[in-house]
């Protein structure tokens, strides 16, 4: 195995080990609604490595919140999907990596947020799709009165994922403005 590989699969795991960190940080922004820190990491990797080694991290950290204890637990069937499987989403983002890294190093900033834009926007609404359908199948006892389960799975995970996107999103853009080297130097 030569040196570039040990390197990926060690920025693999430290990636996945960072957003396992991250997800200690909490943002509550009412009761029901919260916003991952998580994803940047994540995110931000797919960026750097493409979105195979994205799906790995995000996959890795999913694991981590699974044998900790640390994920919200219902059935065995439900924190495989919630966890590994919706975060392994997050690799989706790695679908324009090429793009960004070009625009980073072209240093054109416009085409960089829009590619960054939509770059996590996918990967978020990947993620939390799979969190929407959980939701609906597994946490619609916990509606309020009156409301449908796959309504309050919307609302609540959308809004979630929303606020994760865009708190990401940014962050992430800053991120590449103010340190490009993350996502082209050393590959």
């Amino acid at each position: 195995m030569g040196q570039s590989r040990i390197r990926e699969i060690t920025e693999t795991a430290l990636v996945g080990v960072l957003a396992f960190l991250l997800s200690f940080i909490k943002l509550k922004l009412s009761p029901s609604l919260s916003a991952s820190l998580a994803v940047i990491p994540l995110w931000l990797f797919a960026l750097r490595r493409g979105w195979v080694n994205g799906a790995v991290a995000g996959l890795l950290y999913g694991l981590l919140r699974v044998i900790t204890g640390t994920a919200s637990y219902l059935t065995l069937f439900q924190v495989l999907i919630e966890y590994p499987f919706a975060y392994l989403l997050a690799g989706v983002a790695g679908i324009w990596a090429t793009q960004a890294q070009q625009y980073v190093a072209s240093g054109d900033r416009k085409h960089l947020a829009m590619t960054t834009a939509l770059a996590t926007f996918a990967a978020a609404v990947a993620e939390y799709f799979i969190h929407f359908l959980a939701g609906w199948v597994f946490w619609a006892s916990y509606a309020p009165e009156g409301m449908s389960g796959w309504l309050y799975s919307l609302v609540t995970n959308g809004a979630s994922g929303i606020a994760t996107w865009l708190i990401g999103f940014i962050a992430i853009f800053l991120i590449l403005i103010a340190a490009p080297r993350l996502i082209t130097a050393n590959k």
